[in-house]
């Protein structure tokens, strides 16, 4: 059994956010997504039930099972749009099936909820502009249904407990190739991720290009499964940064570094996990259940510094790809004389 750790987390400074004042006798209207315009802008109105923009006051839904357009596909390209909560992929009676690319402009939401209850599929593309989570609360990614959120330019971004529970009860992928995830500035916290909630959470690295700044990781916070994927480009892979790592639970946690396109003149050492003020346990087989090297060879380190820690890859070997050509052709040929 993995031992939990008890973090406290330091204040890191005050974040200002713009408020609506909400009297106790309103609520969020709802407006869902009907691309009534054919186009698929979240700027034009006719795209909406009503033929009217969601507000700040409002919750927008993209791919709501039995009204409006399912499944659904919006984009956000331009402008600056605020919405008390955005939900993508909901079903009530039946799936829901959602889709929004962001590429552009800036999105402001107070709550966000994806693959909302059995079947139903949320996915945000984010490759360019803001997606800013703006309220201390948590936000459900895979809640009971299926949700992915993939990152490969612009900002995922959001207060620093703005919580992202990955695999509430369903299946949740975070896939991160570039952009930057957690705040906008390198040098403070932003959103907290909770991966598996009860079901399955996938947290995927590509390459180094990428660039992360949470507040909390937490690898497992139930029962059911936690697997990080971290594949390496030439230049090696993009560091998991955080104010605090921990892990906590009875699920299985698994850790694939793949280093097959990695190029060793770049060195032979990668940084891997960086925790400022959380130790993670200097035996890494007790924060995963499993550790998979798949492209080559290293050796993982845990070395404490100041109040946290860094994990590392060291002592790095890639074969040549003569020698992955060789050593193919040697297992094939040791399998044809078994023959």
């Amino acid at each position: 059994m993995k031992p939990a750790k008890s973090i406290i987390l330091p204040a890191t400074g005050t974040l200002l956010v713009a408020c609506v004042a909400i009297s106790p006798g309103m609520e969020a209207a709802e407006v869902y997504w009907d691309g009534g315009n054919g186009v698929g802008l979240w700027s034009t109105n006719t795209n909406w039930a009503g033929d009217s923009l969601p507000g700040v006051l409002d919750s927008a839904v993209i791919g709501k099972n039995a009204l409006g357009s399912n499944p659904a596909t919006a984009t956000h390209d331009a402008g600056t749009s605020s919405v008390t909560n955005l939900t993508i992929g909901q079903g009530f009676g039946g799936p829901g099936t959602g889709t929004l690319n962001v590429s552009g402009g800036t999105l402001n939401t107070v709550g966000l909820t994806m693959g909302q209850y059995d079947g139903s599929v949320g996915t945000l593309n984010v490759n360019g502009g803001t997606v800013n989570l703006t309220a201390t609360q948590n936000n459900f990614i895979g809640n009971t249904g299926t949700a992915s959120i993939n990152v490969s330019d612009g900002f995922l971004v959001g207060a620093s407990q703005a919580r992202l529970w990955m695999g509430s009860g369903g299946t949740a992928s975070l896939n991160i190739s570039g952009g930057r995830v957690g705040t906008a500035a390198g040098t403070s916290y932003g959103v907290t991720l909770y991966m598996n909630q009860g079901g399955t959470a996938n947290l995927t690295i590509d390459g180094s290009v990428g660039a992360m700044n949470f507040d909390t990781v937490r690898i497992n916070g139930s029962a059911g499964t936690t697997t990080i994927n971290m594949n390496a480009d030439a230049d090696g892979i993009s560091t998991l940064y955080a104010a605090a790592i921990q892990t906590q639970g009875a699920g299985t946690q698994n850790l694939n570094i793949d280093l097959t396109n990695y190029n060793v003149s770049n060195g032979t050492s990668i940084t891997l996990f960086d925790s400022d003020f959380a130790v993670i346990s200097t035996n890494i087989n007790n924060v995963f259940d499993s550790i998979n090297i798949n492209g080559g060879t290293g050796t993982i380190n845990v070395t404490a510094q100041g109040s946290g820690s860094i994990v590392t890859l060291d002592n790095i070997v890639v074969p040549e790809p003569s020698s992955l050509a060789l050593m193919a052709l040697g297992g094939l040929a040791m399998a044809r004389r078994r023959r």
